[in-house]
């Protein structure tokens, strides 16, 4: 018995049997109440214009639904 070549791939059948991009990382939305991502202290509650904010470090999330 003689054994079969091993076979290797051109650079074209590398690039069509390329892998499948990477699964997309899904974040769900911020809420009122849910702890600070950035300090991981503060509670997350509405400010004036509408955004989320921590009231430990500052950060806010959102685009500002209007003035209340």
């Amino acid at each position: 018995m003689t054994a079969e070549p091993e076979k290797t791939l051109s650079a074209l059948e590398r690039l069509l049997l390329e892998p499948e991009p990477p699964a997309r990382l899904v974040i769900p939305p911020l809420r009122r109440g849910e702890l600070c991502p950035q300090c991981g202290e503060g509670r997350l509650d509405y400010n004036g214009t509408l955004d989320l904010a921590c009231p430990v470090c500052g950060f806010t999330s959102g685009g500002g639904g209007g003035c209340t």
